[in-house]
């Protein structure tokens, strides 16, 4: 009992108390950034499309909200140089409806991001998920997403994926 007095003092007698000593910025703990979720999970992707054979082009596909970090411009531009030497497509498929500022709880999708990176390493960005229409049967066609996730071509990389009304 007389050890709980001690933390609970130790814990709200200084919490209104104004101390002349200048508290550090930096946590003690070691922290990890919040950007890092993001980073390492298309790391981990990269480090997995590694066991393709060897003449194949590879790709990663986030299905996703939208709401991701932005990471700091010396991890971004290392993730990125990565994916570009590996020749690999990364592409994003935001399933979330769009942004309402009363329902966001502060959390707004990143589309300027994910458009960036899918167009820098010649992927797609799908900013929401388009219906397909069935075709007949045995009539095989290319939908939005076989364009979009699995063709390649230099206009990707310029225009994008443009999705139809």
């Amino acid at each position: 009992l007389e050890t709980i007095k001690i933390q609970q003092e130790r814990i709200m007698g200084a919490l209104f108390e104004e101390s002349m000593t200048s508290v550090p910025l930096v946590p003690s703990i070691p922290m990890a950034a919040p950007d890092t979720g993001f980073v390492n999970m298309i790391q981990t992707g990269m480090l997995a499309l590694q066991l393709l054979p060897e003449h194949s082009s590879g790709g990663l596909i986030v299905i996703t909200d939208g709401v991701i970090n932005i990471p700091d411009i010396n991890t971004l531009d290392t993730l990125l140089n990565h994916l570009r030497t590996k020749t690999t497509c990364l592409s994003f498929l935001q399933v979330s409806s769009s942004y309402h500022p009363h329902t966001g709880l502060g959390y707004c999708p990143n589309n300027e991001l994910m458009e960036f990176m899918s167009l820098a390493t010649s992927g797609a960005y799908l900013p929401r998920a388009p219906e397909i229409e069935p075709s007949e049967p045995y009539l095989y066609e290319m939908n939005i997403y076989h364009e979009a996730f699995l063709a390649w071509s230099f206009r990707k990389c310029l225009e994008g994926v443009k999705l139809s009304q």
